[in-house]
């Protein structure tokens, strides 16, 4: 369900078929979610230098897997 995007007769609509279905839900995906608004998510505590960090250090261990 996307804010300002879904409108709410459809997402009961969704809902219901949901609910009748009885499906084994293992999670959800949150698209179109402001970061700024969410200061609890785990992004708002995310620097983007610790970001980069992160990716380099992957690419280092990928590397050396690799490499052996």
């Amino acid at each position: 369900v996307r804010p300002g995007v879904a409108d709410a007769a459809s997402v009961a609509a969704a809902k219901s078929l949901l609910d009748r279905s009885e499906p084994n839900i293992l999670g959800l995906v949150a698209n179109g979610v402001n970061v700024r608004y969410e200061p609890d998510s785990y992004f708002y505590y995310t620097s983007p230098r610790e970001q980069v960090a992160d990716r380099a250090e992957r690419g280092d261990r990928i590397r050396s897997l690799l490499t052996k």
